[in-house]
């Protein structure tokens, strides 16, 4: 509660001759009752002063004299009249209005800013309301007050695939930006001399206008041509864009192209055959036993099941069987076991169930069955199990993908080690681990480099000017490697792509132990749940 000053406090509060300067005057030993600020408040409030600016230095000075019973004459605040500026940014395209509020003077008016626009040449994109609101308020910000129209730059040349089936089919890109086409195990074939792909032609844009009023040109689309890695596929002689198959065969979209490769089929795989390493599509209507490795630039089919074999190809991979390992994916939990299996697809990936497997996909993995102490990664989602299905379930095993992870179930009453993560590339986010780690190696060859050249400068019996030489290069190549490394990080780190619906959803039960990761957020279950979706909220990981 603020106390009553008394009268006669001997204070005095007068303006200067030009009507701008607050002045305060106190008579030597003519007190009243000791004052504070809100005193001071409500005392130049009573005298009509309330709306000028204070100076805090000026105000601490006057309450210590006053109180303190001194004698005094100062300065002790001003009339200030409101003042204001507009800012243009570089490329004429926007505005910023920052009002500074009057202090007993003239507040800013909006003719005031209004001519400074004129005299800017703005006259564009005014935004007359945000003015208004702001010298009604009689202070602003960096408000925005005009702003331009954007060109919009023409659509680039765009190829549209004409395959009947791939027109709705998923697209998966790797990072040399090839885009393959697998209809998730069904292999489509195409005759010779039918349409695979209509080019489009770059069109122009859409002019903009910046706050002077000026023309801002648009860029025209850009413009590309047909593929020139295409096989079995050509140009209509009659036709500049349109794609065209020279041999029938499987067609698969490549960036601006489509390829043709022919489909194989064989048996089994196993000594008998030896590996294979093949181009086109392959269909394995039986098994491929241990040790054996499978390889081709298309899709491949396998009716039997994957016994600790490598299976890789460029398109789909889909094992009606199961997929097994003969030992879990890793040992000492880094190193690959060779006794594992292994399925890597550039496409999607199916199997019945896998069991101390590692399988890495470019689009979506599908399980039907379980996924047993095995590493899955996917470049989109992972599916185990089938909605409503009893089986399903992740158990003890590390799951990575971009966009979804959904299973039946999720983890098991031993609470063995269960890890799920979404929403960053696998294989952005294992780059970005073989970066860092070559990163620190190299960050301690540079302690230990500078450690040795300090000896080599401070060596008691003197070392010779090539030897101090030779540490110094040393020296300087590490730190080039340590800059390239950062900056491979810094370009790593803004291709985590965290999606807007980055989620893991089990339909029935989620157990203790399960470790859940979105982006960079993380969540160790400390008890069962039963349904649950989890995904990324503005505190973290919900559910």
């Amino acid at each position: 509660m603020i106390q009553d000053v008394e009268p006669g406090c001997g204070l005095s509060f007068t303006l200067d001759k030009n009507g701008k300067q607050l002045l305060v005057a106190h008579e030597t030993g003519v007190t009243g009752e000791p004052i504070n600020k809100d005193h001071l408040t409500q005392i130049l409030a009573n005298e009509g002063f309330a709306d000028l600016f204070l100076f805090p230095e000026a105000v601490d000075k006057m309450l210590s004299s006053y109180n303190s019973g001194a004698g005094f004459s100062m300065v002790l605040g001003e009339r200030r009249d409101g003042s204001f500026a507009i800012s243009i940014d570089t490329d004429q395209m926007s505005a910023h209005l920052t009002i500074t509020p009057a202090y007993g003077g003239k507040p800013v008016t909006t003719s005031q800013i209004y001519s400074k626009l004129q005299e800017e040449g703005i006259c564009f994109g005014i935004r007359n309301e945000t003015i208004d609101a702001a010298v009604a308020k009689g202070y602003a910000r960096n408000k925005l007050v005009a702003e331009g129209i954007q060109p919009v730059q023409g659509d680039d040349a765009q190829f549209i695939s004409l395959l009947p089936e791939a027109k709705n089919s998923r697209l998966y890109a790797d990072e040399l930006e090839i885009v393959d086409y697998r209809n998730f195990g069904n292999i489509t074939t195409v005759k010779q001399g039918e349409p695979l792909m209509r080019r489009l032609r770059p069109t122009d844009g859409k002019d903009g206008t910046n706050i002077l009023g000026l023309p801002v040109p648009a860029a025209r689309g850009n413009d590309s041509d047909f593929s020139g890695m295409i096989s079995g596929a050509e140009i209509h002689p009659d036709d500049p864009d349109l794609l065209i198959s020279s041999i029938a065969g499987q067609p698969f979209l490549v960036k601006n192209g489509v390829k043709i490769e022919p489909v194989i089929t064989i048996k089994n795989v196993d000594l008998s055959t030896g590996n294979l390493d093949i181009e086109g599509s392959l269909t394995i209507s039986g098994d491929v036993q241990p040790g054996m490795k499978v390889k081709a630039t298309a899709d491949i089919v396998i009716e039997g099941m994957v016994e600790a074999a490598h299976i890789e190809a460029g398109g789909d991979i889909e094992v009606k069987g199961a997929v097994i390992g003969q030992g879990p994916p890793r040992t000492n939990g880094e190193d690959l076991n060779p006794a594992a299996a292994t399925v890597h697809a550039e496409g999607s990936v199916k199997a019945l169930f896998v069991e101390n497997a590692i399988i890495s996909s470019g689009g979506t993995i599908e399980i039907s069955e379980f996924v047993m102490n095995s590493e899955l990664n996917a470049g989109k989602s992972i599916l185990v199990g089938e909605p409503g299905s009893s089986k399903g379930r992740i158990i003890s095993s590390l799951c990575r993908a971009t966009e979804r992870i959904e299973a039946i179930a999720i983890g098991s009453w031993s609470g063995a080690g269960t890890v799920l993560e979404v929403g960053v590339d696998p294989k952005v986010h294992e780059k970005f681990t073989l970066v860092k780690q070559s990163l620190h190696a190299k960050e301690r060859e540079q302690m230990e480099a500078e450690r040795a050249l300090e000896y080599y400068r401070d060596k008691p019996n003197g070392a010779t000017l090539e030897e101090i030489k030779q540490k110094e290069i040393v020296l300087r190549d590490l730190q080039t490697d340590i800059q390239e490394l950062t900056g491979q990080l810094r370009r790593l780190k803004r291709r985590f792509n965290l999606l807007d619906n980055a989620a893991i959803k089990a339909e029935r039960q989620v157990y203790c132990g399960v470790k859940i990761s979105i982006g960079e957020k993380s969540l160790l279950l400390e008890k069962d749940l039963d349904a649950a979706t989890f995904t990324l909220g503005e505190h973290g990981i919900q559910y």
